[in-house]
């Protein structure tokens, strides 16, 4: 017997006993933080701690006088977390607190575990849930790139007629050709030469063509799939920027075939809000505005104002969006809303060498918009929606009115400060996953998680005793 027990115990050693101890240590506090899970919250950051943001007390007696309770209320130098029961009253608290903080502060929808604090301090942290165990919301987009690519034709066909003006060039006639080329005809061969080189020049990836009298410039067919690509990342690029100025952590963003984009909301159980700014493809372009006295030619173009009235502007905008790198909404001197802007230093450049050579002249914002029709078709829609008197010399600050309400001024701004999508998009499928069958799922995982430890443990205490 002595014999035997001694073959055991050199069977089982001790050293394997303590692994297997702790390997079962491990992966409880492993569990625990899952066990304990996430609830949602809502994390402000301000950077003047002033009013509803001066302590914990404060930012509480506000969401308890409007009947939201917190489950808990955490400061982190500039930084709170506001955790909640459940996601209604986080949407509750977050339209709330818009309309107390100012524009310096920024809002943030998270999930937050509810585990001990030693558990986070040990870098022990709950699994993250997707879409199939959280809910939310999903869309499907198509990126409309016929449209983008007919917006860059029209740009080359604008820049061309500009330039002809400029260097006084007469007796050429541009035309749009087919769906993707251009048509150059000109009296001379002067004419012709001069489009050649400046279509070589500044449009290198399209093609010019010679035929008898004319000229056909159009894209290689490299150019074409460079710029399918380079656009199709842009957007990418330009919706992961919206989705985190909604303030949506754990979002997936994630190109889908040739043409599509689909986006994962976890936890997103309103998609209004997200639906509208994902969608969105408004932009803002200034324009130069005609006098009513002038000679309305080709290169101008006539577009209402929020009143129905024709304004005649300068086609080739002063300035274009892509320059804007802040704006917030706010308050003028008169009550009404307002977008303050604020440009890059190129853009400055550019908006203070026009002001200040136009003086007593008016200046047009444009509001652009993509939308579609009925038949699903892409349609783009242009208003004025400000004509202002530049009184002074224009910076790379400036502020605009006339977007509508303060409602519409704050989303008119988040989406000028994500940036104008490079091509029109699409929703083509938006579908609402409840959390049911998430709960679910995760509560049959626990169960299976427990038996199998229970299993485990019981053929190890067999083995042990054998």
């Amino acid at each position: 017997m002595k014999n035997r027990h001694s073959r055991v115990i050199n069977r089982y050693p001790a050293w394997k006993y303590v692994v297997l101890v702790v390997t079962l240590i491990l992966l409880a506090l492993s569990a625990i933080p899952t066990w304990f899970g996430e609830q949602p919250a809502i994390q402000v950051r301000s950077t003047e701690q002033t009013g509803t943001l001066s302590s914990i007390a404060s930012i509480n007696q506000l969401l308890v006088t409007n009947d939201i309770t917190a489950r808990q209320i955490d400061q982190q130098g500039d930084q709170y977390t506001i955790i909640f029961d459940n996601e209604n009253e986080q949407s509750q608290a977050r339209a709330l607190l818009d309309g107390e903080l100012s524009d310096t502060d920024t809002i943030t929808f998270s999930y937050v575990s509810v585990a001990p604090n030693w558990l986070s301090n040990l870098g022990l942290q709950p699994i993250k849930l997707g879409l199939d165990l959280r809910g939310g919301v999903q869309f499907l987009l198509n990126v409309d790139l016929d449209t983008a690519f007919n917006e860059q034709r029209v740009a080359i066909a604008d820049e061309v007629r500009s330039m002809l003006v400029e260097e006084r060039i007469r007796g050429v006639r541009v035309e749009t050709l087919g769906t993707d080329s251009l048509e150059i005809r000109a009296q001379s061969p002067e004419g012709m030469q001069a489009v050649r080189d400046f279509v070589r020049t500044n449009y290198q990836g399209w093609d010019v063509e010679n035929h008898s009298r004319r000229l056909v410039v159009k894209p290689s067919e490299q150019f074409r799939s460079e710029f399918r690509s380079n656009t199709i990342a842009q957007n990418l690029k330009i919706m992961r920027d919206r989705i985190e100025e909604l303030g949506i952590t754990e979002a997936m963003v994630q190109r889908q075939g040739e043409n599509s984009i689909r986006i994962e909301l976890p936890g997103v159980q309103d998609p209004a809000q997200a639906k509208n700014v994902i969608g969105a493809t408004a932009s803002l372009a200034f324009h130069q505005v005609k006098s009513p006295s002038e000679r309305v030619t080709r290169s101008d173009y006539v577009v209402q104002d929020n009143d129905g009235n024709d304004v005649v502007l300068v086609k080739r905008p002063v300035l274009t969006g892509e320059h804007i790198v802040n704006a917030r909404a706010g308050v003028g001197e008169m009550g009404m809303a307002e977008v303050n802007i604020s440009l890059d230093h190129a853009g400055g450049r550019k908006m203070s060498d026009f002001s200040s050579r136009n003086i007593g002249e008016p200046m047009a914002t444009v509001y652009r918009e993509y939308t579609t029709n009925v038949k699903g078709d892409t349609e783009l829609n242009e208003r004025v929606i400000s004509v202002a008197t530049i009184q002074s010399q224009l910076g790379s600050q400036f502020r605009i009115t006339g977007a509508g309400s303060m409602a519409d001024a704050q989303e008119l701004a988040l989406l000028l400060r994500a940036g104008s999508l490079t091509a029109p998009v699409t929703i083509v499928e938006e579908r609402t996953i409840g959390a049911s069958l998430g709960a679910e799922n995760i509560k049959n995982g626990f169960a299976s998680l427990a038996l199998g430890l229970g299993l485990t443990l019981t053929f190890m205490l067999f083995g042990i005793a054998a």
